[in-house]
């Protein structure tokens, strides 16, 4: 999987060099930054996955014509909530304010990151596009099978029910949590995870 980050600014790949906030530890930055993500996009073989969390307006205007895209939304207290544990992995000694504190900046769009709203509603307004599938992390913990029959109709992929299962296995919030790829520290911090409840 390749991830975009050509929109991390210059000062920002310098910070992770020299392990600002941990920042290097966290979610393999350290490696990110050794070859520009679009070089590696640029590189890959076709068909290509690319995970981002940028915008629709932050990407290629004519993506939707040429690529399949799938934008999950998510609750947006429960993105909130969410966001805060994750500064507080990341930013441990940064982060002093209440959680009041950061709902408050978090719901008027003060934090990296945001806006959460308007940034689901733009994709919202192309739902019904051919080449967009919007989907609710809600409705993948509430039926994770069904959500994987609808991506691989999308996708055109022919999956069988056995493949199915085995998939929503690996998925299952319960397996994801323990995969190490996905949820790690940041540096020293174990109290913190990066993934932690999942819960609705």
């Amino acid at each position: 999987m390749l991830e975009i980050t050509t929109s991390i600014p210059e000062v920002a790949f310098e910070l992770i060099k020299i392990n600002f906030m941990n920042l290097a530890d966290f979610q393999g930055l350290n490696e990110a930054v050794k070859y520009p993500s679009w070089k590696s996009i640029e590189e890959a073989p076709s068909p290509r996955f690319i995970k981002t969390h940028l915008p629709l307006s932050l990407l290629p205007p004519n993506l939707l014509d040429i690529a399949k895209v799938l934008y999950v939304a998510r609750d947006p207290r429960d993105t909130m909530v969410s966001y805060y544990y994750l500064n507080k992995m990341v930013a441990r000694g940064l982060m002093t304010g209440t959680f009041a504190h950061y709902w408050e900046a978090f719901r008027r769009d003060l934090l990296p990151w945001t806006p959460t709203i308007s940034h689901a509603n733009e994709a919202w307004e192309k739902k019904t596009h051919p080449n967009l599938h919007f989907m609710f992390y809600e409705n993948m913990l509430q039926d994770l099978p069904a959500q994987i029959r609808e991506v691989s109709k999308f996708l055109n992929k022919d999956i069988s029910e056995v493949e199915i299962e085995k998939l929503a296995d690996h998925l299952s919030f319960a397996n994801f949590k323990k995969n190490k790829n996905v949820n790690n520290t940041a540096g020293d911090n174990n109290n913190v995870q990066f993934v932690r409840k999942g819960n609705i």
